[in-house]
């Protein structure tokens, strides 16, 4: 499922990890796959919709789901 980002995400924030700063109406996906409990507040994103791809975590509250 494709997500779209919200609002503008410091590199510092917290529940980024992509390592980044993050802009709005970025778009990534929900990462499908087992995280073994790595994610913490946030929600597990990746950059394709295949669920062997690298995860990162990031704010729930800065995503919308694309229809």
């Amino acid at each position: 499922m494709r997500v779209r980002v919200t609002r503008f995400v410091y590199a510092d924030d917290p529940d980024n990890h992509l390592g980044r700063d993050v802009f709005r109406w970025e778009e990534f996906y929900l990462f499908r796959g087992c995280t073994y409990g790595c994610v913490g507040n946030g929600v597990a994103l990746a950059d394709s919709d295949d669920r062997f791809a690298t995860f990162f975590e990031f704010p729930a509250d800065a995503i919308e789901y694309v229809p």
